[in-house]
């Protein structure tokens, strides 16, 4: 039957309301002919893609050369945050009674996500300035860490007069800075020592302790506490100065003598104890590290650049035991911020001592079938539907989780539609998460890895895989089984897949890789078969969008070839044909 108006030939609708031909109709509806450009946004490294302001409507030309706004529902599957690159979103247009849109034209928009930190960082060292400008003017400190404070604030002014400082130049100047402000209550200040204290010393502290609790190093909390303070001593400066003897050493008697004794006794008593008060002052946290952020970043992409295969495996080597090292540090919930900032240090400079390796090779550059090609990483790359396990098949909003260790079958439980992880390429997964969406078919589960997903939907899980207690994850580039492949691809350009699961899924699952190198292509998908040595076609004119990311689903883990041009010789299996159930012949009623 044919259903498509352009094959209709002239006819009339007729009836007692309307008497209108098709071709009036067809004309009657306006074209989308043109989408308004939008335009682009820059974005902090800590908005999500639930944070982000999209625009929720967007002008269209019509084919009458009218201007409408309609309605956008933009895809952010896309998007990730923690990766500072430019992303573009697609959205499809809302669409209205009396329009068409039979180019499928959509909204896009350019969203840029900045490296904040060295912003941050920024914004930390001038208060970290700030601070020790007040410490210089209002505080007596030992003339050796004012001098080493004075040079410090030079070197800071310095890093503020760049004009590209980097984020690096930021930390070195502020963590000396701060440094500075986690010694200063025990070291840096001048204190006389109590057996040697006098009324002036008091009264120094006293004019100077308004200034201390004005000073941000130092918590709120304990600057509060100081505060409540400063009335107290006030009362006690006025009452000493008012009570201090007379007294002559060398012509008093010794009564005169005795009476100043106890009156120094209580000046150097006073002392001690205000003294005590101002050493209770806190410092925060050296400023540019909110807590383990910046460590649990810089995890992530150390563990990226282990899967990117760029670098020479001894530097490598080096880079995954600082990652271990890390690790133990950003675990322990006793950790201090000195601990937290050395193992970030630590880690940071071992990235930086990474080495190349000139013979590797990325699958953007053409990995060929599994030639020495190795990951890349681009980010969430998720397809349609990528990111929210599901929400191309009807707009189900999905829990995001991230992090390196979850308990997935709890959040799963806990979440209404699924969940959305972000593991690293080596992690080997408990597949009792299968349980639950056996369960409930409604959720789903997004296993984002480095350069691809995995998408299991509730409604195609089929068993559990009993047999896999650890279900691993890893997809890679290179196969054991490439010299077999290569005489079956020939000089084709493919990148083999090649998953470290090998055998039944739990049922169809979705794969979504990223690969640049096929943008705007459309793609075959072989799967290898080992035992009869040949390519079977799984599927075909699968869509590679403009950022390079395609999806096909899978029933069982094997090494898969993709290739934009047919490969001479694969076959095609035929799927089984579902057998037809048998139906049995009702019984006749049994005679009365």
């Amino acid at each position: 039957m044919v259903t498509d108006l352009k094959y209709l030939q002239k006819a009339t609708i007729k009836s007692d309301v309307v008497s209108l031909t098709i071709e009036e109709a067809q004309q009657a509806d306006r074209k989308i002919i043109k989408v308004a450009d939008m335009p682009s946004q820059s974005v902090k490294n800590y908005i999500n893609a639930n944070g982000l302001n999209l625009p929720k409507e967007v002008a269209v030309t019509l084919s009458d050369n009218s201007q409408k706004q309609l309605g956008v529902a933009w895809d952010t599957s896309n998007y990730d945050n923690s990766i500072p690159e430019d992303y573009l979103l697609t959205g499809n247009l809302v669409m209205e009674q009396g329009i068409i849109n039979p180019e499928h034209l959509t909204a896009k928009i350019k969203i840029t996500v900045c490296d904040d930190l060295g912003h941050s960082f920024r914004d930390d060292l001038i208060n970290s300035l700030d601070n020790a400008y007040t410490s210089l003017k209002c505080i007596p400190l030992r003339t050796e860490y004012k001098e080493h404070l004075i040079k410090e604030i030079l070197k800071a002014e310095a890093v503020l007069d760049t004009k590209n400082p980097t984020s690096r130049d930021y930390i070195t100047v502020n963590r000396t800075l701060s440094k500075i402000a986690e010694d200063m209550p025990d070291k840096v200040w001048y204190f006389t020592s109590p057996e040697y204290a006098d009324l002036d010393d008091i009264e120094h502290w006293v004019k100077h302790l308004p200034n201390l609790i004005e000073i941000a190093m130092f918590t709120q909390e304990s600057r509060d506490r100081l505060a409540g303070e400063i009335n107290k001593y006030q009362l006690e400066l006025e009452k000493l100065t008012k009570t201090e003897p007379e007294y002559d050493d060398e012509n008093d008697d010794e009564s005169k003598m005795l009476v100043y004794n106890q009156w120094l006794e209580q000046v150097q008593d006073t002392y001690k104890s205000l003294t005590a008060d101002v050493k209770k002052l806190e410092p925060v946290r050296p400023t540019g590290y909110p807590g383990k952020y910046g460590l649990n970043n810089l995890l992530k992409i150390a563990r990226e650049k282990t899967a990117c295969g760029k670098y020479t495996q001894e530097s490598l080597k080096k880079l995954n035991e600082a990652i271990k090292t890390a690790q133990v540090v950003f675990d322990n919930e006793k950790a201090d911020s000195e601990q937290v900032i050395d193992a970030e240090w630590a880690l940071r400079d071992t990235i930086d001592s990474l080495e190349e390796d000139p013979n590797a090779s990325k699958p953007s550059n053409g990995g060929g079938s599994g030639g020495g090609g190795s990951s890349r990483r681009r980010g969430s790359s998720g397809g349609s539907g990528g990111s929210g396990g599901g929400s191309s098949d009807g707009g189900n909003y999905v829990q995001p989780q991230t992090g390196t260790v979850w308990d997935i079958n709890n959040s799963l439980t806990k979440s209404k539609y699924g969940i959305n992880v972000t593991i690293n390429a080596d992690d080997k997964l408990n597949t009792a998460f299968l349980s639950e969406l056996m369960a409930h078919k409604q959720k789903s589960v997004t296993l984002k890895c480095d350069w691809y997903n995995w998408d299991f939907y509730g409604t195609s899980i089929e068993n559990t895989m009993p047999e896999v207690v650890w279900f691993d994850t890893t997809i890679s580039t290179v196969t054991p089984n490439h010299a077999q492949i290569s005489k079956l691809t020939g000089k084709n350009d493919t990148t083999v897949l090649h998953f470290a699961h090998q055998g039944k899924l739990a049922g169809k699952t979705k794969i979504t890789v990223d690969i640049d190198k096929y943008a705007n292509k459309k793609m075959f998908v072989y799967q290898y078969n080992a035992a009869k040595a040949r390519l079977e076609l799984v599927q075909a004119n699968v869509n590679v969008n403009a950022s390079g990311v395609m999806a096909f689903t899978i029933t069982e883990g094997a090494d898969y070839i993709i290739s934009p041009t047919a490969i001479k010789g694969a076959v095609i299996v035929p799927k089984p044909v579902p057998k037809p159930v048998k139906k049995t012949a009702a019984k006749p009623a049994p005679k009365k």
